[in-house]
């Protein structure tokens, strides 16, 4: 399983997010961890993923993504609130071909 490290920093008025794509082969499994201290949510292509989603588990600071498809292709989003702010990170997952 690999792991993916994303980072939710705000400075300057501007997030940073690393890493900016990731690409993985068909059926692989990926973990997305969230680094922060506030409440954590995720999204996919802008819609807030509900825990236990079918192919998606997470726990607040890591999100895991089971039998990658084409349909999985897109953008992750790590919004962390705190202090009343709102930070957010995005990785975006690119599914190519089968895994052998």
């Amino acid at each position: 399983m690999k792991m993916l490290i994303i980072k939710s920093f705000f400075i300057l008025d501007q997030t940073r997010i690393n890493p900016e794509e990731i690409t993985l082969q068909q059926g692989s499994d990926i973990t997305l961890s969230c680094k922060g201290t506030g409440t954590i949510t995720w999204t996919f292509n802008h819609k807030i993923l509900p825990r236990n989603a079918h192919q998606h588990a997470y726990i607040p600071k890591y999100l895991t993504l089971s039998n990658v498809q084409g349909s999985n292709n897109g953008y992750y989003e790590c919004n962390e609130e705190l202090n009343g702010r709102i930070y957010k990170a995005r990785a975006k997952i690119v599914v190519i071909g089968r895994k052998y």
